[in-house]
């Protein structure tokens, strides 16, 4: 990119961050890569900690500087405007707040271009948010819920790490999103302000009404048998269970994952080292090119971000569930839903979304569809039951 036709942009990264440097850096390209952003090796500032550089096209920086609010590991962003410009101001840029240096050869204006709310951020955080359960005395409000303390569930995902997801699988511009694992929904609610439509999906039942709540379509769903057809989710964010027990769900939920993923979709995880070690190998037999493989340590918790993708020549993304303002109410979504026995089209009747191949019934409940296997209802007999199932598609 020619430099009179492009500006730079100052990154700083977050203080509990500084050592995943390379994921803050694929974070902001991946959130601005359709504006035309590029990474740079260096630039002006270089010997501050903490620091990464990107041009942006001049005609796209109001653009690029609209979405920076969205960014998980990057707090802070300068924006270098040449002084040739005569002092432009950006329009989020107060005049008495400039600043000037000089970088080979040219002075330039430094404008705050974009810089965290501390508070608002923190009232985001997991043990600020409330949250709805569904208890044994019906649903109640909890404040500050992250997860039951199980090994196999999730904690509360920190804000910085559930807008790092979201950013490294594509959300800003996916159609559809989706988390497997939900837990208590923080990649959902960092989703939903970017993507037309999130999914979760989370076999606990307990959390149903506070995943939907949030603003997603929830399913109570296994994530080694997702209830979508093949090729119907655009993105996945997710961060699986970290205990060691939980290796070979995550092994077998990814299967899943890439079966549902679209040509050209993102799946972004957040790992232990061990499961990593896993998926990569995983991710070459099915076809998945690994586009960010990089190790992350969270307040003394090693962690990898592990980004794969599906590609095939030819992708034009978007346009997998019908057209661009169709309504995506519950009677809709059964166009991308699939028997998660035998990944076979569904329909719905009445409060049953119903397999056409087994004539499986799994009930709606509140609303909220429960696509578990051991839940499915088989009130006219299990059909087809002694012969294989048609090749999804």
């Amino acid at each position: 990119m020619h430099h009179l036709h492009a500006r730079l942009l100052v990154c700083h990264i977050r203080r509990a961050r500084l050592q995943a440097h390379a994921v803050a850096i694929a974070e902001a390209v991946k959130l601005l890569d359709d504006l035309g952003a590029e990474a740079l090796p260096g630039g002006p500032l270089g010997d501050q900690r903490g620091l990464f550089w990107l041009t942006v096209p001049a005609m796209e920086v109001d653009a690029a500087v609209s979405r920076l609010p969205r960014l998980g590991y990057t707090v802070a962003v300068d924006l270098l405007e040449p002084s040739a410009t005569n002092g432009r101001i950006h329009t989020r840029q107060r005049r008495d707040d400039r600043r000037r240096l000089r970088w080979r050869g040219r002075d330039y204006n430094i404008l705050r271009a974009y810089e965290e709310d501390a508070g608002e951020a923190r009232e985001r955080a997991p043990d600020r948010r409330t949250f709805v359960l569904d208890t044994a005395a019906g649903a109640r409000a909890v404040r500050g819920y992250r997860g039951d303390g199980g090994d196999l569930s999730r904690r509360g995902l920190p804000v910085c790490d559930a807008r790092l997801l979201v950013n490294l699988a594509g959300g800003a511009r996916a159609k559809t999103l989706l988390d497997p694992f939900a837990g208590a929904g923080g990649a959902a609610l960092e989703a939903i302000a970017c993507a037309r439509y999130v999914f979760t999906c989370d076999r606990d039942a307990a959390l149903r009404f506070g995943l939907r709540a949030l603003g997603a379509r929830h399913y109570v769903a296994d994530a080694c048998c997702l209830p979508f057809r093949a090729a119907s989710i655009e993105a996945i964010a997710t961060e699986p269970p970290y205990d060691a027990s939980a290796r070979d769900v995550v092994l077998q939920a990814f299967g899943e994952m890439a079966r549902v993923l679209t040509v050209g979709g993102r799946v972004a995880l957040l790992t232990t080292p061990d499961q990593a070690a896993g998926l990569r190998p995983l991710a070459a037999s099915l076809g998945l090119a690994v586009e960010v493989d990089s190790a992350i340590n969270r307040k003394g918790m090693d962690c990898v971000a592990l980004v794969c993708s599906k590609p095939v020549p030819g992708y034009t993304q978007g346009g997998n569930i019908g057209a661009e303002e169709q309504s995506m109410e519950l009677k809709e979504l059964v166009e991308i839903l699939a028997c998660p026995i035998d990944k076979q089209p569904v329909r719905m009747e009445e409060n049953w979304i119903i397999c056409s191949y087994c004539d499986a019934h799994y009930p709606i409940q509140d609303g909220i569809p429960c696509m578990l296997i051991e839940e499915a209802k088989y009130p006219n007999g299990k059909k087809n039951a002694d012969q294989p199932a048609p090749t999804a598609s």
